[in-house]
């Protein structure tokens, strides 16, 4: 058996270690104790809750990734099927090019409208291959 001297300062001594931890939930000793009786219930419904939500976030993160990776695959495969359309204009721009003349001014309008599609089809292609 013991005995118990100043009990208001022990409650007075609890609740304010409780407000000092910002917890206003209870009013009485009884609701304290009460709380204490049914902290294990209390700790795995909040376990249970908290795993329930994990699952649920997973789920949805994994549902999310695969949607990504089919779009971003999707705009991949849109991405090189249109370099592969201009580089196979480009290689038919290259192709139809004149023959270069004997006059001057034609030849070198020539050579740079060749090196400009040249210039333009390398680029094409790193770019492709990036």
């Amino acid at each position: 058996m013991c005995r118990v001297y100043n009990t208001i300062g022990c409650l007075n001594t609890i609740q304010l270690e409780l407000v000092r931890n910002n917890i206003d939930d209870f009013s009485s000793i009884h609701e304290l104790i009460d709380f204490q009786k049914d902290l294990h219930v209390t700790e795995q419904k909040i376990i249970t809750n908290h795993n329930k939500r994990i699952q649920d976030e997973k789920i949805f993160l994994e549902d999310e990734i695969s949607e990504s990776n089919t779009y971003l695959n999707q705009k991949i495969n849109d991405l090189k099927n249109r370099l592969r359309e201009k580089l196979n204009d480009l290689n038919q721009e290259i192709e139809d090019l004149p023959e270069t003349n004997s006059k001057i001014i034609p030849t070198i309008k020539d050579y740079w409208m060749n090196l400009k599609i040249q210039i333009e089809f390398w680029y094409i292609q790193f770019k492709f291959s990036s």
